[in-house]
């Protein structure tokens, strides 16, 4: 087994060096009938080169010999061995044995019995290895049919199986069938038979449907009479698996693997998990748990009494990314435990039957073709985040503007650079090039995180943790405490004195090294400020941060630019007196209230109970207090001097926040104004909260809703769910109970919500099985089995759609009236006024049909 995984080993490195697939093995299959009886041949075409081994090997340690399987059916009987044309024996460096293997071309006859004067199938199947002189590919296994029939007209019908992780590139022509790189413990994901497949054209849209994880499933002997079986995941980049053991029952399911007891079959010890186990805060149910990303194996020890009897079972799991969660999923299996390999089924799959028979009728249904062409996926959300993301640092860099350590630096800058008027071309240039050099400084300090390929997920890792959220709330704390006057953060001195001497060397290197000495002199407090606009975006990746600096540090630098060219603007400029603390003791109230979310985020994750919902607006609402009364002059910090009078814009920000902290005040209580819209993000949810309430009367199937939408002659929000759905929750809580968006739900249209989740198990008429084509190119076959399977498979055979929330709006009839929308649509288009205005376009399209 060493050799055969480092012979796979070997095959993997060439493939990602040289981005080539090999195939170089054609089968064809012919029957002969004479004198002689009947003969099954296999003809193996073998490329130049390469080399196919016998089916008798002496050796266990080397390559998989070949191996035939004849299913057996009562209209024929296997007569002897199936022979095999001439083999080599020679040295095969690739295993450092002599082996025997064919070379060119491989024929093999098995002979048969006929026992009827009727037409029939002889199914099964081959599995082989092929090897080079330098490396070998993984094991593989052609599905075959010969067609037996009295006349001597025979004919073969090769069935396209998926071996084992078959990705992009994939051979096909009319004779060959799909393979690619697999694994020699199994081949399972076997893809059903195509004929009457669903055809796909450049108009089809993409689907938006996920398969993240591969199961492979086979067995080992570890003693007299035992096994262990394994079921082996293959995880795709971004999702992850959950672990066998989660402590809490209100987060995801479980995976649970379970090897079917029986009187032949006992189960030893419980589930063992090999694998890097991660720990960490998952937004989607804001908790830490346990998962495995990228692999992951689930191992069951078992004794037996008779090994020749299968071992069945079945692996029920649940996976997720950052921002959703697919349906729970069962892959059942069957192992030979004498083979170690997984028996593959041909199941008949009747697709068009479930299709018209259990899922509901979508005669009318056409997706490329809504009636209003408005909602849809957004394209370019990433692009409008990242500008979003920049003006927030630009925001930042303008507060800090405003500052005691960067505001005094405007005047004796602007000034040192137009001499005083004397040389203005020359002044401009150096204060433009001043402040690009300020940007880029700032810049400069993001890109550590594109060298060390800080990938989102890494980064949110990092921004969830609860003991890093503690230390981020200790730090802000700390600045907050330095803006309020009662010590210096300053870096050490050394650091400015040696820089400002060395920009006397003047030029353009001068000018950079000037800008270098502002960013570090002015750290008191631009750290605090820029340190609270990275802690928010730090868990959105690389981009986001260099988006966030820029911004930063353009605001920072443009002052010193547009003063130099326009020095008249100097005199409207206020002069530097004791509003600038004012100032930084606002700025300190800001840090405060920004330290409580970091509190918030670990006491969530802990479950502590410290910062509930309300706990956390009436902290705030002191804060709010607090600020007001500090600007009224009730409060005095260190370097404030007594304030004579109230200024107007004193007075007007007084007023603005007293009326924000009224604004605040129903957050503390449970009553229908709880839920504050204009801080949704910073407070805990709507459930962590001592309160403990449906909104709209909601159908749970989807022929209920259909009828009730005919009766009353309104159209249907169709909201495919799930009860593990955090995403699902939020637009429930916090875009649903808008006022416009409530209004048209409830008057408008019939709510029907689909859990593709519901484990509750569909009678026996209704259960079968179905294909689904997936993004990836992968077709498997889903059991329809428990009311959530029947949404589930609705949603991605009819919507082309497996993720939640998913909103459709339809007529009565099923016609769809705009194009469907997702949860990502609803954050980046703008939350409640965009799915109104999503609701009120289908209400139009409505209107239009009628």
């Amino acid at each position: 087994m060493k050799n055969i995984f480092l012979a796979i080993f070997t095959f993997l490195v060439s493939v990602s060096g040289f981005s080539q697939i090999y195939d170089p093995v054609d089968w064809s299959f012919t029957v002969e009938q004479n004198g002689n009886g009947t003969f099954l041949v296999s003809t193996a075409t073998i490329e130049e080169g390469w080399h196919v081994y016998s089916q008798v090997l002496e050796s266990d340690d080397g390559p998989v010999a070949t191996e035939f399987n004849f299913k057996p059916n009562s209209n024929y009987e296997k007569v002897g061995k199936n022979l095999e044309s001439k083999t080599y024996k020679e040295y095969d460096p690739n295993f450092e044995m002599e082996l025997s293997f064919f070379k060119d071309k491989a024929v093999l006859k098995q002979k048969i019995n006929t026992k009827t004067d009727k037409a029939f199938s002889v199914k099964g199947s081959v599995y082989f290895m092929v090897c080079n002189e330098s490396m070998c590919l993984p094991p593989s296994e052609q599905e075959f049919e010969f067609k037996v029939t009295p006349t001597g007209k025979n004919e073969i019908k090769i069935i396209p199986a998926e071996i084992e992780n078959v990705k992009e590139e994939v051979k096909t022509t009319e004779n060959t069938l799909p393979t690619d790189i697999g694994k020699p413990e199994s081949q399972s994901n076997m893809l059903p038979n195509m004929e009457n497949a669903e055809k796909t054209t450049s108009e089809e849209p993409k689907s938006g449907m996920f398969d993240p994880v591969d199961w492979v499933f086979s067995s080992k002997k570890t003693g007299e009479n035992e096994y262990e079986i394994s079921a082996k995941a293959k995880i795709e980049e971004h999702w992850h698996l959950y672990s066998s053991k989660l402590e809490s029952e209100d987060g995801p399911v479980a995976t649970e693997f379970l090897v079917k007891k029986s009187d032949n079959l006992e189960l030893i010890g419980g589930i063992e998990e090999r694998g890097k186990k991660i720990n960490e805060f998952d937004p989607n149910f804001e908790m830490n748990l346990d998962y495995y990303a990228n692999n992951v194996e689930f191992v069951q020890k078992i004794k037996v009494k008779d090994a020749s009897k299968p071992a069945l079972g079945e692996v029920y799991f649940m996976v997720c990314d950052e921002s959703k969660c697919l349906p729970p999923s069962a892959v059942e299996f069957k192992i030979d435990l004498k083979t170690g390999k997984q028996i593959i089924e041909n199941s008949i799959v009747e697709n068009q039957d479930i299709v018209s028979t259990i899922l509901p009728k979508m005669e009318e249904f056409d997706l490329n073709n809504p009636i209003n062409d408005c909602g849809g996926e957004s394209s370019s959300d990433e692009k409008k985040s990242l500008w979003v993301i920049f003006l927030l640092g630009l925001g930042a860099g303008l507060f800090s503007i405003l500052t005691p350590c960067v505001y005094p630096m405007i005047p004796l800058t602007v000034s040192f650079f137009t001499k005083g008027g004397t040389d203005q071309k020359s002044g401009l240039w150096k204060a433009a090039l001043y402040g690009f050099f300020i940007f880029l400084i700032y810049f400069l300090l993001s890109v550590p995180f594109h060298l060390t390929d800080a990938d989102p997920q890494m980064l949110n890792g990092i921004a969830t943790n609860p003991i890093l959220n503690l230390i981020f709330f200790a730090v802000f704390v700390f600045f907050a405490f330095s803006f309020l006057g009662y010590y210096e953060l300053t870096l050490p001195s050394k650091w400015s004195n040696k820089v400002d001497s060395a920009s006397n060397v003047g030029g353009v290197i001068g000018i950079a090294l000037m800008a270098l000495t502002l960013a570090l002199v002015s750290f008191s407090c631009t750290g605090p400020i820029l340190g609270s606009v990275l802690a928010g975006v730090l868990k959105d990746g690389a981009w986001p941060l260099s988006a966030a600096m820029s911004g930063f540090g353009i605001a920072l630098g443009l002052p010193f630019a547009i003063f130099a060219a326009f020095p008249s603007l100097m005199k409207s400029l206020p002069q530097s007196g004791g509003w600038l603390n004012t100032v930084k003791v606002v700025l300190g109230f800001l840090e405060l209230a920004l330290a409580l979310k970091f509190l918030s985020n670990a006491d969530l994750v802990m479950q502590w109970g410290l910062l509930k919902r309300e706990v956390f607006f009436a902290i705030w609402i002191l804060l709010g207090l607090g600020l007001a009364a500090y600007l009224m002059g009730w409060i005095r910090f260190p370097h404030d001097s007594k304030m004579k009078k109230l200024s107007l814009p004193r007075i007007g920000f007084i007023a603005l926040i007293l009326a924000f902290v009224i604004y605040l005040i129903p957050g503390v209580t449970c009553g229908e104004n709880a839920n504050r819209k204009l801080v949704s993000g910073f407070p805990p949810p709507m459930h962590y909260s001592y309160c403990g309430g449906e909104m709209f009367h909601v159908y749970k199937d989807y022929e209920e809703g259909k009828k009730a939408a005919q009766e009353q002659g309104k159209p249907m929000l169709v909201d495919f769910t799930g009860w593990a759905c955090v995403n699902c929750r939020e637009v429930e809580e916090n875009i649903w109970p808008d006022k416009e968006v409530e209004k048209l739900i409830r008057e408008k249209y019939i709510l029907v919500s689909l859990y593709v989740d519901e484990k509750a198990e569909l009678p026996k008429a209704e259960q079968g099985v179905v294909e689904i084509k997936y993004d990836n190119g992968k077709i498997k076959k889903k059991k329809i089995k428990t009311i959530g399977d029947k949404w589930f498979t609705f949603e991605t055979l009819v919507f082309k759609n497996n993720a939640q929330p998913r909103y459709i709006l339809l007529s009565s009839d099923g016609k769809l009236l705009n194009n469907p929308i997702s949860y990502k649509d609803i954050k980046s288009g703008g939350g409640a006024p965009y799915y109104a205005e999503f609701l009120k376009c289908g209400l139009d399209a409505y209107e239009k049909i009628k």
